[in-house]
């Protein structure tokens, strides 16, 4: 059986003509891709976990303060619509 007729290539890159064994080895590619993710993600932070959290903090603040003043505005934009209403209401 070619690689072109088998539905597991793409997932694995492997193809046995078994939809079990095709299934298994696909699963185990993606259990190694995240494997690899996991330490990859422990030695970065054992690298650079300090720098990266002031980078995150920092990163953080700023979506903070950036929700808050686009909350304000559309409050205030609210209050200038409201008052637009009322007075063309009289």
């Amino acid at each position: 059986m070619g690689n072109e007729e088998c539905c597991c290539v793409e997932k694995s890159g492997i193809c046995t003509g078994d939809e079990m064994t095709d299934m298994m080895l696909s699963l185990a590619d993606k259990a190694w891709e995240k494997l690899m993710i996991e330490k990859m993600k422990k030695a970065l932070d054992a690298e650079m976990g300090k720098r990266m959290d002031g980078a995150a903090q920092a990163a953080v603040k700023a979506s903070i303060d950036y929700w808050n003043r686009k909350m304000e505005g559309e409050a205030k934009k609210q209050e200038y619509v409201k008052s637009m209403q009322e007075a063309f209401a009289k």
